[in-house]
């Protein structure tokens, strides 16, 4: 176990680690309500990634609207840009599957199967940042088994979405 600490320590996880789980649902989400027989490889891609700033912005912009609320601070751009930066790893959670989608576009593979590949990418990260996140909070069997059941749980409702809606 001490091994797999060590090759997990090496890992790379953003400072707001929930933020990664939240942005790879929230990108197979995003591309299991898309159609395949209307839209093109350059109108998903465009569209999810536009949709995924936004859903940045507004959840930097709302964290940091609660957080003047709560401390009865103004706003300020140094203060927006560091909740930004924080809330960052939402989009960083779309990368793998937005990379997959791009791989198979670049590969030639029809729309409907690329989309496809990048839900299933998306639960597989699901899961990977379940194990890596509970590895790092030191847990062991049961509590880690649990973790990545929650992963697996929510990888299966990013694929059953997609079945779900097409």
């Amino acid at each position: 176990m001490k091994k797999l600490r060590q090759a997990v320590d090496k890992l790379p996880l953003p400072e707001n680690p929930g933020g990664l789980v939240y942005g790879t649902i929230l990108i197979a989400a995003l591309l299991s309500a898309e159609s395949a027989k209307v839209e093109t490889y350059w109108e998903t891609l465009a569209g999810v990634a536009l949709t995924e700033i936004i859903y940045w912005l507004a959840l930097s912009y709302s964290e940091f609207a609660g957080d003047r609320a709560a401390d009865g601070k103004p706003f300020t751009f140094s203060g927006f840009r560091r909740s930004a930066q924080h809330e960052f790893a939402v989009s960083e959670g779309a990368l793998v599957p937005i990379l997959v989608l791009v791989g198979c576009w670049i590969g030639g593979v029809g729309l409907h199967n690329g989309i496809r590949f990048s839900i299933w990418a998306s639960a597989v990260m699901i899961v990977l940042a379940e194990l890596v996140i509970g590895v790092r909070s030191n847990q062991h069997g049961r509590e880690l088994a649990i973790s990545a059941g929650l992963g697996v749980v929510f990888g299966l409702l990013v694929i059953s979405l997609r079945l779900i809606l097409h």
